[in-house]
């Protein structure tokens, strides 16, 4: 069997907690800045340029200035937000890096007012509606986890497993090296993604230097038509419905008593706003982090506003893994009720039914899903990149080895997305199948899509079948829900990992006996991880049927990667 393509779908590393603020603008310096910028013709506007983002601070700054000059100024917008976003806008001291963002709407009639009062003196007058974006920036941390699984990752190709000259997975170097390896990589357009694949770059190809010359050269983010990036202010009309029912569900609890509100409020037990965290946050930058979740997670009317549980929980396992030494109270009990909640809200606002998870995950991935086929697909003959000419294979032991190499990194709303449409897609039936069973079974009891969770497609070909022979071709499906937590999660099952169905005859039987006794007698002395086998093979309008194959030892993965299950089916289209 020769590896003929891989194909990866990585969520991003470690970052920061994400911040975001809104405000209605009327004044006539932004429409200005949203007419030039052709803000009218789709009635939207992202700004993330330096320059872009200078005339915004500008904007902010003359309108604080005439604020203080005087206090019977019409300027209608807040004193606060401006302070605000003036204050992070001149955050860094430039604006060099992709870690802000500005982003406009217009509302024809203004913002819909919440109070019957603010409703008999509100104008139905146009105004801007805009959101100022910061935070979720790679952290070292996250920097790290990209490298150690580039690192890893080269253990997945011919050679991998061995020790070339004492550099473990040189096996795709000198791939790399010598024209048979066809790598491209990709990665929307928000900073931390872009980071994240170009640090899984340098420890993937062994680079050396600073990241922002490899993200250049090697990372495409750029006119990719939506294939990695979703718009948050598009959501479809599903996932519209299934955040109000979810909404709804939740409300239905009791209401929180002041002990339980306690328990939901970090407790600061020190004072000085001078202190340096994690990533040069201070400690007044982590205060107001936590007072904005607090004011807005509780509204007006005595309700909760559920779609800050995921932010509560990302602010809280931020500062349980970077902050310890502030040793605030009550941290780890928030951070368990927070995961609990989350675990429940962040699932579900991809789909609450089976047919919801398949319609939002379509809205997702399609264009990603199409160009996965397309990868698959022009593997076969592809003469459009350069390979290594026969003259030249001199020492080369497998000259007409080629594989070709597509990484896609994005958030985790695709990997969600991507992944509903695998369990829920119908590759095989849990009822008839008792590997994939497994394979679902592990999945059910993955809590969380953690950072860098991966899902690896790896297609195989068997030169020595005829080319129209269905077991020319499979496929393995490799999922790893990516770096660990802050506390082991118990109930993933452990073990020295399952192995292809095909138990047909006597040979396939003590095959499979002699490997996985092997591993049995070896689990001891490694730390390897729980894996569910099974095989499809892709691009076949045919019934679907579990493929027969010996089992092939796999490599163990390492670093933040150390919980890995692989699920291998037949995939029909």
């Amino acid at each position: 069997m020769e590896l003929r393509c891989v194909i990866a779908v990585i969520r991003h590393g470690d970052r920061t907690p994400k911040q975001k603020m809104k405000m209605e603008v009327k004044h006539q310096r932004f429409f200005d800045l949203f007419e030039k910028c052709n803000g009218y013709k789709s009635g939207k506007l992202k700004l993330k340029k330096p320059k872009q983002l200078q005339e915004v601070l500008d904007i902010a700054r003359q309108l604080l200035v005439e604020l203080g000059q005087n206090n019977d100024s019409e300027i209608e917008e807040s004193k606060a937000k401006l302070e605000q976003l003036k204050t992070v806008l001149e955050m860094y001291g430039h604006f060099s890096g992709i870690n802000r963002k500005v982003q406009m709407t217009y509302l024809p009639h203004g913002c819909p007012k919440t109070s019957s009062e603010e409703e008999d003196s509100h104008k139905e007058e146009p105004s801007l509606l805009l959101v100022l974006k910061w935070g979720g920036e790679l952290t070292p941390a996250g920097r790290v986890q990209a490298e150690e699984l580039g690192r890893a990752f080269r253990c997945m190709y011919p050679g991998g497993q061995g020790d070339y000259a004492g550099f473990p997975g040189c096996g795709l170097l000198r791939l790399h090296s010598t024209y048979r390896h066809d790598l491209k990589i990709y990665a929307s357009d928000e900073g931390r993604v872009q980071m994240t694949a170009a640090a899984f770059a340098k420890g993937l190809l062994a680079l050396e230097g600073e990241l922002t010359p490899i993200l250049v050269q090697m990372v495409k983010s750029a006119n990719m038509n939506g294939l990695l990036d979703s718009d948050s202010d598009s959501l479809s009309s599903c996932q519209h419905r299934v955040k109000a029912r979810l909404h709804e569900i939740l409300q239905r609890d009791r209401d929180f008593t002041s002990e339980d509100y306690e328990k939901e409020t970090l407790k600061m037990s020190m004072l000085c706003l001078d202190i340096q965290l994690y990533h040069s946050e201070t400690l007044e930058l982590m205060l107001r982090r936590w007072a904005k979740l607090e004011k807005d997670f509780k509204t007006k009317n005595g309700r909760y506003d559920i779609s800050k549980i995921p932010d509560i929980y990302d602010c809280i396992k931020y500062d349980v893994q970077h902050n310890v030494s502030l040793k605030l109270e009550n941290t780890m009990e928030l951070y368990r009720l927070s995961k609990d909640l989350a675990d429940i809200v962040i699932p579900q606002e991809y789909g609450i039914s089976e047919a919801e998870k398949l319609e939002i995950a379509k809205g997702y991935c399609t264009p990603l899903l199409r160009k996965i086929r397309s990868d698959l697909q022009r593997t076969q003959d592809d003469d459009t990149v350069n390979k290594l000419h026969p003259l030249y294979s001199s020492g080369v032991m497998s000259p007409e080895r080629h594989v070709r190499t597509r990484l896609y990194f994005t958030s985790e709303s695709h990997v969600h997305s991507l992944l509903s449409t695998l369990r829920y897609g119908s590759l095989c039936d849990e009822s008839k199948d008792e590997q994939w069973k497994r394979a679902m079974d592990y999945l059910n009891v993955v809590s969380e899509l953690n950072y860098m969770t991966q899902i690896v497609i790896m297609l195989y070909e068997d030169p020595n079948k005829e080319l129209s022979s269905e077991d020319r071709f499979h496929v393995e499906l490799h999922f790893s829900p990516g770096a660990k937590g802050c506390e082991e999660d118990k109930n993933l099952p452990s073990g020295s990992g399952y192995r292809p169905a095909s138990r047909e005859n006597d040979r396939s039987k003590k095959s499979s006996h002699r490997i996985d006794s092997d591993e049995e007698s070896h689990s001891s002395k490694r730390d390897e991880t729980d894996r569910s086998i099974m095989m499809f093979k892709p691009m076949m309008s045919d019934p679907i049927h579990i493929h027969r194959k010996s089992p092939l030892p796999r490599p163990r993965k390492i670093g933040s990667v150390e919980r890995t299950a692989t699920v291998v089916a037949q995939l029909g289209e």
